[in-house]
């Protein structure tokens, strides 16, 4: 029988090796049921910085 998993998408907002969030993150893929497919994202320290006052008229990226 084929099971479906429900996906689940980790994001730790903490960037340190240690981060009692990231750790909390682990701890409950190891609590949760069977049917839920963990995958963590570790890219976060690679994307850009968010910054509200770029989010508008006058944005770099709003004029490329």
């Amino acid at each position: 029988m084929h099971e479906n998993k429900i996906k689940i998408m980790a994001i730790s907002g903490s960037l340190r090796k240690s981060s009692t969030n990231t750790a909390l993150l682990h701890a409950t893929e190891n609590l949760a049921p069977s049917h839920l497919d963990f995958k963590f994202y570790e890219g976060l320290g690679t994307l850009p910085h968010f910054n509200p006052e770029l989010d508008g008229e006058d944005s770099i990226l709003l004029n490329r």
